[in-house]
């Protein structure tokens, strides 16, 4: 039905900007995150990026030293210098009878999440978490995967509720793997550095290529935490790929009617071919184009782009022969 769709627009010339999903990246349960209709080829398929201004936690442990992305509570404080010097301290799940007796006065505790279970209302919130944390007099909370996989963003909040009426200390959210590394060397001297970071793909942004070895996402544009439209004539702050989706959609709209002999091949090419170029701020490497696509839309670039090029991107697939 998409298919059908969006192909009879292009005939039509039209461009159809489409989300490329929220899938995350590719893992053992999804072999192809990228979802429909941003995996039609014919589409114009845009993924997420992360252009807020965000930290990496760099520990530091004897000749160690380790960067690790978190997910911040938007809904809660940021950490600050002085805070992240403090001590950190395993707390279990953050259940109260797994914090110390004598509390945890200006130090951080770090809880993982879950415990899992078969009934979600047996669980522990992140809410629960962090008040069980404030209780004891926690200075922040660090929330570690009870499994591997993509990181969450924690929401502290129920439905309607007002942030401004809730106590909140920082409370951040880092993968299984990261959150036992810094567990093992809280006996150690255990230091942490807060170094910020530049432009980055979104955690959440649906990765590609393809089932049949489409080139998806083809751009990005920023995603995470934008105002938007809500229910009822409100606004609330939302992410997803279907912020950055309609970023684009503008951008489009504004080449064609600059540019108004311009096909949509053109069209695409001048965005895709003048693109930011993404680095991952964790090993100073591009991300792989499979999550960012060409990189992120520049429309101040591409208004003025050289050349097109054709196609505007072709993935090759090498075979190598064994002899």
């Amino acid at each position: 039905f998409y298919h059908k769709l969006i192909r009879n627009a292009v005939k039509a010339v039209t461009i159809v900007v489409c989300a490329t999903g929220n899938a995350g990246s590719r893992g053992k349960s999804q072999s192809f995150p990228a979802g429909l209709p941003g995996n039609v080829e014919e589409a114009f398929s845009v993924g997420a990026t992360n252009d807020r201004i965000g930290l990496i936690f760099q520990f530091t442990s004897g000749t160690e030293t380790k960067n690790i992305q978190t997910a911040h509570s938007s809904q809660t404080p940021e950490i600050t210098k002085e805070i992240a010097k403090r001590q950190i301290v395993e707390c279990g799940f953050g259940k109260p009878e797994e914090f110390p007796e004598e509390g945890l006065q200006g130090k951080i505790a770090l809880v993982q999440r879950g415990p899992k279970t078969s009934d979600p209302d047996k669980g522990m919130t992140f809410r629960e978490k962090m008040d069980n944390a404030i209780a004891k007099g926690a200075s922040a909370v660090f929330v570690y995967d009870h499994s591997s996989g993509s990181l969450v963003n924690p929401s502290i909040l129920v439905a309607g509720e007002d942030a401004s009426n809730v106590a909140t200390i920082p409370l951040y959210f880092m993968s299984q793997q990261d959150g036992l590394w810094v567990k093992a060397r809280l006996q150690k001297e255990l230091k942490l550095n807060l170094v910020e970071t530049p432009l980055s793909i979104a955690l959440f942004s649906s990765m590609g290529p393809t089932e049949d070895g489409f080139f998806k996402p083809e751009i990005s544009a920023p995603g995470e935490s934008i105002l938007s439209t809500y229910k009822k004539g409100a606004y609330a702050i939302m992410g997803g790929t279907s912020m950055s989706s309609p970023a684009v959609a503008g951008l489009v709209a504004l080449l064609r009617q600059v540019k108004p002999k311009w096909n949509n091949d053109q069209v695409k090419s001048s965005l895709m071919n003048t693109a930011d170029i993404l680095v991952d701020p964790l090993n100073n490497l591009p991300v792989t184009f499979q999550l960012q696509g060409a990189g992120e839309a520049r429309i101040d670039k591409a208004v003025v782009t050289p050349a097109f090029l054709n196609p505007r991107a072709l993935v090759v697939q090498k075979n190598i022969i064994q002899p």
